[in-house]
C-alpha cells in the first residue's frame, strides 16, 4: 500500500475523483493551479469564530462554502483547462463544476474531497521553498545592513 502511494507520487499519476456521478482524472498540480486556488482562498475574510457555538457559526459562515467548491473545481480542472484563448480565464467551466459540487455534494464529502485534492497540490513543498526564500531575503537584508 505505501509502495503504491510512493510510486504514484513519483510518477505523478492522476487521481480519480467522483463528483455528482461524473468521474474526473485530476492531473498533478501545476504552480498555476496553486496560484488560482490561492486567489480564491484570499477572498475569504478573517473570521472571528465563536468555538462555543459551532452550529450557529457554521450557518452564519456557510456562504464561504462557495469559495471552497470553487477551489475544488479549480483543482479538478487545473489551470491548463481553465485558461482559454489568449490566456483569458474561462470562469464558466469553473462556475459550472463549482455549482455541481455545491448542489450535489454533502458537506462531509466536500471536506473530504478538498482534503484529498489539497494533498495533491503539494503545498508542503511550495511552502518549504517559500520559507527558504524568505529566510534568504532576511539573511541578505541582515548582511547588507551589517556591511554598511
Amino acid at each position: 500500500m505505501i509502495e503504491q502511494k510512493v510510486a504514484e507520487a513519483i510518477l505523478q499519476k492522476p487521481i480519480k475523483i467522483k463528483v455528482g456521478g461524473q468521474a474526473y482524472n485530476v492531473a498533478p498540480p501545476s504552480l498555476a493551479t496553486l496560484i488560482l486556488v490561492s486567489e480564491e482562498v484570499s477572498t475569504i475574510p478573517k473570521l472571528n469564530i465563536d468555538t462555543e457555538n459551532i452550529a450557529l457559526e457554521s450557518i452564519a459562515n456557510a456562504k464561504y462554502a462557495k469559495v471552497l467548491t470553487k477551489c475544488i473545481a479549480i483543482m479538478i480542472l487545473g489551470a491548463k483547462k481553465i485558461k482559454g484563448d489568449r490566456g483569458l480565464f474561462k470562469k464558466k467551466n469553473v462556475e459550472v463544476l463549482s455549482n455541481e459540487i455545491l448542489e450535489n455534494t454533502q458537506p462531509k464529502e466536500v471536506s473530504e474531497l478538498f482534503g484529498k485534492l489539497l494533498k495533491g497540490l503539494q503545498v508542503d513543498f511550495f511552502f518549504g521553498t517559500l520559507i527558504s526564500l524568505t529566510e534568504i531575503n532576511l539573511l541578505k537584508a541582515k548582511t547588507t545592513a551589517s556591511g554598511q
